[in-house]
């Protein structure tokens, strides 16, 4: 049914006879209505359609047709027509209309006891999915006192009393279970919501703003194959397990992403028809493979024929044979400087083809690193890269992506493991939305070395899930492979529920490590002797060109204080956009072969290709010496890089750091060899993950009624956070530029789009750290929860933000 352009004539009479969704106004100043029903079939469709992939659509369609009848109560109809001054005489209660809970109450009522999964996705279609119970202080947020509300105020009744049509309220109740039993639910039912949630954007947004919902994504692929991916789905999904009540919470999460991007986008097509219009139209992999294998054959032409390169060919080679095999679980373990980044796209690009899989997702640990590895795919697949992470530059941004961010449509996604393991226990709709995309994609982990040791065991379970029942394919990539398979105590009970029938992609990995031996790391003799920062800054002199890995910012300016001018500083303590150009200064130093001296932090671990002739690392975890020793002859222009690892003054804090460290050390005291030989991973994870596993209880909440379908879905989503004290941000007036955006801030109060540029000019600090700072009037709070230095003074150009003390023993800061 077309919307419905009113004149005024027409409005009084449609006031009474048109049940409304949405309502605006046209560029011909005339009213558009966006009838209920439609918008009901229209996000039930959409919904269906995007669970169709893992045979969820039955639940999805009702989720959609079900998930606005509240808004046939009297009162939203006042609300709605009285707000947007549709029917300036309608009358409007104070404060807002709960339009969910009726469809809520209406799924139980029809489907009881299956319809409480409905009632999850309904109630939360905009709130986010809630706790079934206040146990866990839910208070009256929570889905049982919800419904009991809307029970007790007649909502359901409301409606009933209207002429809704029977195809609407009236479905066979849905016959396919969810995968994965209790252990799954709570993604599943993640998963449904997003498929809910978009659903509902896309509808809205095709009525409101009808051209952006035009320049969505048409596929032509799934067009022109529409029958053999119909048969091959068919085929493939008839295979797949059902599950148990282990696996509902993520079969309900999926469902629950359905609906909310289909309402999102239906929404959106009618509010914001011009941004729908924007939806990008992305090249398909195969168009994408062309451009990766061309690059690829220009790129190893050019390239010097040196033993490492023919090594990395090697391993180029391996990842595209092992991409024609069919397991769902892959190691990729290569060393550091094996050019894993390439190679591991090579993989998955041939994979997704083979497979028939939708899209390609490579989460990455560090915001630090990940615009490198984007800006290298960048170069080759152009604006079919799509970066979703905190840092992210909005002037690298296009309507496209920011677009794409929402909902994870295009081919290629480089996010970060926060973004997508936090979206897996996600509550919220616009966290939630994009997760039904990860049906049928190739996952690559890079670094996953970094899983968070304290939510190992539910991280693994859900990995396990999306692989199991999700068509999803992952691949762990790192230099040092955790030990992530089953763990049994010497009791034979099972501490950790991890992959089995795992496939390295690497023909022979031992003989790479042999290969790849381009360093030489020398440990001390006695592990408990500490070397002062004098003693070990006079050695660093006798080096021209000389990196040093410490384990805190403190130990970093420590050392770098007692250092000769001309060394560099890097640190957390430098803004995101300092550091980058302190980094390009380095690179250019070490090209142009000019000596440089450089004190850093652990974030050069990861991802920054430097080479070094002799790197220092400061005792830590076995693969942060790894990624350390990666930095060191990573070319192999020399016979054999030094990397010596030392006691520092100072042990490492309480915490990871601390347990890794002394990891490392027990597993060293039983070892004669290498230091670094692979056979030692296993044994280091081991003991580095021999904590508890689900610290914060994420797996009970998620499982252990999933039977009787009460899962509680905010709490865990509250509990799990990667990262536990995120700190506090502080912006750095670093120039001019920066420094007008801040007084805008100052001026205007909070801005998105100024707030996301100023996220490469700011500093984390912990809370006690910027109490420390304001009591000395070195930040001010400009609007709250916002900080800003209040004087560029008390920022050093080599070393980033100074502390109270340097401010106390510094004259004329201010």
């Amino acid at each position: 049914m077309p919307h419905q352009h009113v004149s005024s004539n027409e409005q009084e009479e449609d006031c009474r006879a048109i049940e409304i969704a949405h309502v605006k106004i046209s560029e011909s100043k005339q009213w558009v209505v966006h009838c209920l029903e439609d918008h009901l079939r229209d996000v039930a469709q959409l919904a269906g359609d995007k669970a169709l992939l893992f045979n969820g659509d039955d639940w999805a369609s009702l989720a959609g047709l079900w998930h606005d009848l509240g808004k046939y109560r009297p009162a939203f109809q006042h609300y709605i027509k009285g707000k947007s001054g549709y029917d300036p005489e309608a009358h409007i209660e104070q404060g807002r209309v709960d339009h969910s809970t009726a469809g809520a109450l209406h799924a139980i009522n029809e489907l009881d006891p299956m319809g409480r999964v409905l009632a999850y996705l309904i109630a939360g279609h905009h709130a986010g999915l809630p706790d079934w119970s206040a146990a866990d202080g839910g208070g009256n947020s929570t889905l049982e006192c919800r419904l009991d509300k809307g029970k007790k105020a007649g909502y359901l009744d409301e409606i009933l009393q209207k002429s809704i049509p029977n195809d609407i309220l009236k479905r066979n109740k849905p016959t396919t279970k969810p995968p994965g039993g209790a252990e799954g639910l709570h993604l599943w039912m993640r998963i449904l919501f997003s498929c809910l949630v978009d659903a509902d954007f896309l509808d809205t947004e095709k009525f409101m703003s009808p051209e952006k919902s035009f320049q969505r994504a048409k596929w032509p692929h799934l067009d022109e194959l529409k029958n053999c991916f119909d048969s091959h789905m068919q085929s493939k999904l008839s295979k797949l397990p059902t599950g148990g009540a282990e696996g509902l919470h993520l079969w309900m999460r999926i469902l629950f992403s359905c609906l909310v991007d289909a309402d999102f986008l239906d929404t959106e097509k009618f509010m914001s028809p011009e941004k729908s219009f924007q939806r990008a139209k992305w090249p398909h992999l195969d168009e994408l493979k062309n451009c990766f294998d061309s690059h690829m054959q220009s790129k190893l032409s050019k390239l010097p024929n040196s033993p490492i390169n023919k090594i990395r060919a090697e391993i180029l080679q391996n990842c595209r044979d092992a991409a024609l095999t069919s397991s769902k679980i892959y190691t990729l373990t290569v060393p550091t400087g094996g050019g894993k980044t390439l190679s591991s796209m090579a993989f998955a690009l041939e994979h997704a083809l083979k497979h028939n899989k939708r899209r390609i997702i490579v989460a990455i640990p560090y915001t630090s690193i990940i615009e490198q590895t984007a800006d290298q795919y960048r170069k080759v697949f152009g604006n079919a890269v799509i970066e979703h992470h905190s840092n992210l530059d909005p002037e690298k941004e296009t309507a496209k992506s920011r677009l794409s961010s929402e909902n994870w449509d295009a081919p290629i996604i480089v996010t970060t493991n926060v973004q997508l393991l936090e979206s897996l226990f996600a509550a919220h709709t616009s966290r939630c939305r994009k997760l039904h995309n990860l049906v049928n994609s190739v996952i690559i982990i890079d670094e996953a070395q970094l899983l968070p040791p304290q939510f190992l065991q539910p991280v693994l379970d859900v990995l396990r899930l999306l692989t199991t029942h999700y068509g999803v394919t992952l691949v762990l990539s790192t230099a040092t492979q955790p030990a992530l398979s089953t763990i049994k105590n010497s009791f034979g009970h099972t501490v950790l529920r991890g992959f089995t029938d795992v496939h390295e992609i690497i023909k022979d990995v031992p003989a790479l490590y042999r290969q790849l031996v381009r360093v030489k790391i020398e440990k001390p003799t006695n592990l408990n002797e500490r070397v002062s920062w004098e003693s070990l800054s006079q050695r660093l002199c006798e080096h021209e060109s000389v990196l040093v890995i410490v384990n805190t910012r403190k130990d970093c300016r420590a050392l770098f204080d007692l250092m000769p001018k001309g060394t560099i500083h890097l640190s957390g303590l430098m803004c995101g956009e300092h550091r980058s150009s302190v980094i390009r200064e380095i690179k250019r130093c070490l090209q142009e072969g000019l000596p440089v001296r450089v004190i850093s932090t652990q974030l050069v671990e990861a991802g920054v290709d430097l080479d070094f002739p002799v790197v220092y690392r400061a005792l830590a975890g076995l693969d942060s010496i790894a990624q350390a020793a990666g930095r060191c002859n990573r070319e192999g222009k020399l016979k054999q890089g030094r990397v010596v690892i030392f006691i520092p003054p100072n042990s490492a804090p309480k915490g990871m750091l601390l347990q890794a460290e002394q990891a490392t050390v027990s597993v060293w005291h039983k070892w004669e060899g290498n230091p670094l030989d692979h056979r030692l991973y296993t044994p280091y994870f081991e003991q580095y993950f021999n904590i508890d596993r689900d610290k914060k209880k994420i797996v009970p909440l998620l499982t252990k009624d999933a039977t009787e379908c009460c899962i509680q879905f905010r709490t865990a989503a509250e509990r799990f956070h990667i990262i536990d004290d995120a700190g506090i941000q502080i912006l750095i007036p670093y120039n001019d530029n920066v420094e007008k955006l801040i007084n805008t801030l100052r001026k205007d109060g909070p801005d998105r789009w100024v707030l996301r540029k100023l996220q490469r000019y700011s500093v984390t600090v912990y809370e006690n750290e910027l109490q420390q700072l304001r009591d000395k009037g070195a930040v001010e709070e400009i609007y709250p929860g916002i900080y800003a230095l209040s004087s560029s003074n008390i920022y050093d150009q080599k070393t980033g933000l100074l502390s109270v003390v340097d401010i106390m023993s510094t004259s004329n800061v201010f």
